[in-house]
């Protein structure tokens, strides 16, 4: 038994498949084989598979090798729509500027950095050394060679608003260019700019020639009090419909509608009643109503809210208005306001750090009034609506709100609690002087009965 000991591939024949595409793709479709019964895949391909080995033993040429080849390949992915889910992936191109080089010193990055973690425990701060002064090393070549690749690909572009141009901006064209479309924007920015005083303003342009156009119709000036004069005398005198409050105060007007009906249309019903009846006062009165700036708020959970239009336009339904200082929110929880209060709240603090200094040079007691009295009366505003009997949540919101004022005042480690802070100034809670300015005001001003503190 003889031959030789050296592989010999004389008696092997190989079919060299090579498949070439003209399309170049940002994305591929790929199937999603796991964790699905191939049994589907099988039997969508088995009635093909006779066909398919019939014309595997007739291909003799490349061409027939060729064609067999194309429609195996169809029938397989055929198969796979018909049982697989179809999955997109991206193709992961690198940018031109990236060499074989920036690979080559990447891999070799790499490979030292398996080599520094299994060196002895002795050895390998120094290694970790020398890996992080070739990282160093590598970085530097990699910002180097993108701004190579960018300067040149900017300089050579025949379009200034191409490719390079969506790369920077993240904008496939500028808003200002366009009105022309028709034109190709090239040249430089003085040459953009003239085309476009061409396209809008054409020359010659004789302004003898344009016409004069007067109109009598004043600006849109603010109310008169003599129009808030009338509003205010006349709109409690009408007689509204069932149900129906209305408070005007200056031109801002409120209609609130209290609803009993069990279905959509009869509260849309009831609440365009209300809304005829202003019309119409206000027509009398000759005043406008702007329904741009008209909003309503439901303070009811229906799946579908009603549709309220006014003058024949759709009113926009909002879920937080503001109405005179308040950010109304339609769960009536206030945290809009209160969200609104932290943020003003945080631009008062940036405010008084400005004018007091971090280093404590003026006095406290001027920094306790500008606290007193321009800060805290800021956040006061209009407690006796919201911060009557605040629930735990507000009440923490507004120790939160008032914690920076307070490490503002004493200039105290940060890490010092809110209620020592309090003691220390001898500034109660926020809560609780909000809720005793808010009590007193409903008692006194607002006539409204409350137990004793």
């Amino acid at each position: 038994m003889g031959g030789s000991e050296e592989p010999s591939l004389r008696d092997h024949k190989y079919i060299n498949v090579k498949i070439e595409s003209q399309i170049q793709n940002s994305t591929y479709n790929r199937f999603k084989t796991l964790y699905v019964n191939h049994r589907k895949f099988l039997n969508k391909l088995k009635p093909s598979i006779n066909l398919l080995l019939e014309e595997i033993r007739n291909s003799q040429t490349q061409d027939g090798i060729n064609k067999t080849t194309s429609h195996l390949q169809n029938k397989v992915i055929d198969a796979c729509k018909n049982t697989y889910k179809i999955k997109k992936q991206e193709v992961a191109r690198p940018p031109s500027w990236y060499t074989s080089k920036l690979e080559i010193e990447k891999n070799r990055l790499k490979e030292l950095r398996r080599r520094a973690q299994r060196t002895p425990k002795e050895q390998r701060r120094r290694r970790f050394m020398t890996l992080k002064k070739d990282e160093a090393l590598y970085t530097r070549h990699v910002k180097q060679a993108k701004n190579s690749g960018w300067k040149p690909s900017c300089t050579n572009a025949s379009n200034p608003y191409d490719k390079q141009y969506k790369a920077a901006f993240q904008k496939p064209f500028p808003s200002h260019l366009i009105a022309l479309k028709i034109n190709n924007p090239t040249g430089g920015q003085l040459k953009i700019a003239d085309n476009i005083l061409e396209q809008t303003f054409p020359y010659p342009l004789d302004y003898a020639l344009l016409p004069t156009i007067r109109t009598n119709t004043p600006d849109d000036a603010p109310f008169t009090k003599e129009e808030i004069a009338i509003v205010n005398k006349n709109l409690h005198k009408e007689t509204w419909p069932e149900n129906t409050a209305i408070q005007a105060f200056g031109d801002h007007t409120a209609i609130q509608v209290v609803s009993h009906a069990n279905t959509k249309i009869k509260t849309e019903n009831q609440i365009h009643a209300a809304i005829e009846k202003f019309i119409n006062w206000a027509n009398k009165n000759k005043l406008q109503i702007s329904t741009r700036k008209t909003q309503y708020i439901l303070f009811i959970k229906l799946t579908r809210p009603p549709r309220i239009r006014c003058q024949e336009e759709t009113i926009q339904r909002k879920h937080t208005i503001k109405y005179l200082g308040f950010l109304i929110d339609d769960k009536l929880n206030w945290n809009e306001h209160l969200r609104n209060l932290s943020t003003k709240s945080f631009t008062l603090c940036q405010n008084l750090l400005k004018i007091t200094g971090e280093n404590l040079e003026s006095s406290l007691k001027l920094r306790r009034m500008l606290y007193k009295t321009v800060i805290e009366r800021m956040l006061a505003y209009g407690a006796a609506v919201w911060c009557l009997d605040p629930p735990v949540r507000i009440k923490r919101k507004l120790n939160t709100i008032q914690r920076p004022f307070l490490l503002a005042l004493t200039g105290a480690n940060r890490t010092t609690a809110t209620s020592a802070l309090q003691v220390i100034l001898g500034i109660p809670p926020l809560n609780l002087q909000l809720q005793q300015e808010a009590r007193v005001t409903a008692i006194r001003r607002l006539k409204t009965p409350f137990r004793t503190l």
